[in-house]
């Protein structure tokens, strides 16, 4: 890698590669249910908000009885859901695939998350919580 051109402000660099990632990132949500209805400079503020997160196959993303403080927008992979049911039997749910929304209850609700949530290839979010 090259270094940049004398004079360039790497900050306004690095501020623009994120614009353009919101925008994109916008584009491909666009017709979740999720934004239906909102202003664009709502979406916007929201976008800018979340955090890029990745994941590895295997890591856990959200785990069952935990606080939900964030919700996560499943922009790229495969997760596994799954619980433990009273027996303490791990119970297999469902399987989400990009685009898909996971931990929005227990952040609507705060009461303890009802699941736990495991990257099943690699995989990008975005995080969005409470403040």
């Amino acid at each position: 890698m090259s270094p940049p051109p004398h004079g360039t402000d790497l900050s306004l660099t690095v501020v623009d590669t994120r614009a353009r990632h919101i925008s994109a990132e916008m584009a491909r949500w666009a017709d979740s249910e999720l934004f239906q209805g909102l202003p664009v400079a709502v979406r916007r503020m929201l976008f800018e908000a979340m955090t890029p997160i990745t994941a590895r196959p295997g890591q856990r993303l959200i785990g069952q009885g935990d606080e939900g403080t964030s919700m996560y927008l499943l922009d790229e992979g495969r997760v596994s859901v799954h619980i433990v049911d009273g027996e303490g039997h791990r119970v297999h749910e469902t399987d989400l695939q990009a685009p898909e929304v996971f931990g929005e209850m227990a952040l609507v609700t705060r009461e303890p998350r009802s699941a736990t949530v495991v990257a099943t290839t690699e995989v990008r979010c975005l995080k969005v919580g409470r403040r």
